[in-house]
């Protein structure tokens, strides 16, 4: 929310398990541990790891560096604050983005 910040859960990713002798995809595993989630804050993601997120619904940041976690929330909560935040924001929100101005010729 544009003025709290609230800790919901903490949750840890489980090693990946065998099942029939194939291993269960990790990314999979990943990506279903935090499917209540939006956005996914990450230092790396691949591309196969990425697309996997954002079929489960999920939109990934890539940071360029380790940040702590309250300052990258309170860069969220500024963008949330906007009047207008930006459209990849707005869909991961369930909203509808507002229509932008036409720029001026």
């Amino acid at each position: 929310a544009p003025d709290y910040i609230r800790l919901i859960d903490i949750r840890e990713p489980a090693l990946a398990q065998r099942s029939n002798n194939q291993e269960v995809d990790r990314n999979q595993q990943r990506a279903a541990l935090i499917q209540d989630c939006t956005v996914l804050y990450t230092l790396s993601i691949g591309g196969p790891a990425a697309a996997k997120a954002v079929r489960a619904g999920l939109h990934p940041v890539k940071l360029a560096d380790a940040v702590p976690a309250r300052d990258e929330l309170l860069r969220l909560q500024a963008v949330l604050a906007r009047d207008n935040p930006p459209p990849w924001l707005v869909k991961a929100m369930g909203a509808q983005p507002r229509p932008r101005p036409l720029a001026a010729d």
